[in-house]
């Protein structure tokens, strides 16, 4: 990774709370690089310079300011969208395309007694979204080191098999654009690992918290509807990389790479029993 990126930033004010904060989301792909199981050069990565972080439900306090303060000294400003379902963004007010977005796990109906929706979480003074299967992404995570103004930090960061699986899980929520945009995250993770996708399945017990059978369900129907060579998932993906890469994959590879990658990487959901 070259040049002063947004979470770098954003590591002086983020530090303290780690390991209770995982990078995941584009900018948790983009760390996969330097993930010791990855090859190198593999792909060329999509561009994206908002960066998500799941927050740990056990990191809420109501008064405590500290991360909200740190991140207005580094250069980032609290903003608002939407009124029934607020979220927040922390854009850098030099550069109003970066900004950094909190998710937290939503647990429960997602309401509060009298029927107000429950779907903020307030750690250190910033917002966090709550949404579903960002637990998920909270277990195991790997460790990057990147460099801060301060000095090497170490950042977790969402494993690859827990990426994956949110990824999927998530797809039936997402609109056109976005879910092609997902089925090539996916597609580019399983390239990334391509070498190493049979350690990842052997370890896959460790790095994936227990998954209910409607979750496994919900991960094989998302395959089969978006992953195969005539959905518009892949010929969507084909069409983002086609417009940024100087050697696309077609929808067929898209297709086939994920069908052959996942169950490669996810026995425990794709085994043949």
């Amino acid at each position: 990774m070259t040049g002063e990126t947004t979470l770098e930033r954003a590591l002086a004010a983020l530090s303290p709370y780690f390991p209770g904060l995982v990078i995941i989301g584009g900018t948790a792909h983009r760390l996969f690089e330097l993930h010791p199981l990855a090859s190198r050069g593999a792909h060329e990565f999509l561009t994206t310079e908002d960066v998500d972080i799941a927050s740990s439900a056990g990191l809420a306090s109501a008064g405590d300011t500290r991360l909200i303060d740190a991140l207005r000294q580094a250069g980032f400003e609290e903003r608002f969208r939407g009124v029934e379902a607020p979220e927040a963004r922390y854009v850098l007010t030099d550069r109003p395309v970066a900004y950094l977005e909190f998710l937290a796990p939503l647990t429960g109906s997602g309401e509060k007694r009298g029927g107000k929706r429950d779907v903020l979480l307030r750690i250190g003074g910033v917002h966090a979204k709550k949404l579903r299967a960002i637990d998920l992404l909270l277990h195991a995570p790997w460790t990057a080191r990147l460099q801060g103004s301060s000095g090497p930090v170490d950042v977790p960061v969402a494993n690859p098999l827990t990426y994956l699986v949110q990824k999927l899980l998530k797809l039936h929520e997402r609109g056109s654009t976005k879910r092609a945009k997902d089925v090539l995250y996916v597609f580019d993770t399983l390239t990334l690992f391509a070498d190493a996708l049979p350690i990842l399945g052997a370890e896959s017990h460790a790095l994936l918290p227990p998954l209910t059978r409607k979750q496994r369900g919900q991960v094989q129907v998302a395959v089969r509807k978006h992953c195969s060579f005539d959905s518009l998932g892949c010929i969507g993906a084909a069409r983002i990389a086609a417009e940024q890469r100087p050697r696309p994959p077609d929808n067929r590879q898209i297709a086939v790479g994920c069908n052959i990658g996942l169950a490669q990487a996810l026995p425990v959901i794709f085994s043949a029993g």
